[in-house]
C-alpha cells in the first residue's frame, strides 16, 4: 500500500495490499478500496467508489498556510 502526499482515510477502512492511494486522496470511513485511486477524489463504500472530486489548488493553498508545503 502507497499513500501520496495529502491522501486520507477514514475510520475502518480497509485498503488492500499494492493499492496506491494518489495524492489528495481521501477514502470515506468502513470503505473497502480494491484498485488503486485517482489524485483529488473522495472515495465511498464497498467497493469503493468515486463520489466527488476535491479542489486541488484549494486544497495546497489550505497547507502552505498551516506550513505543510
Amino acid at each position: 500500500m502507497t499513500f501520496e502526499k495529502f491522501a486520507n482515510i477514514g475510520t475502518n477502512a480497509v485498503i488492500l495490499p499494492g493499492v496506491k492511494l494518489a495524492e489528495g486522496t481521501v477514502v470515506g470511513a468502513c470503505s473497502l478500496v480494491t484498485r488503486n485511486t485517482e489524485p483529488w477524489t473522495v472515495y465511498h463504500g464497498i467497493p469503493a467508489k468515486p463520489v466527488k472530486e476535491r479542489r486541488r489548488d484549494k486544497m495546497l493553498a489550505m497547507a502552505r498556510e498551516l506550513g505543510y508545503t
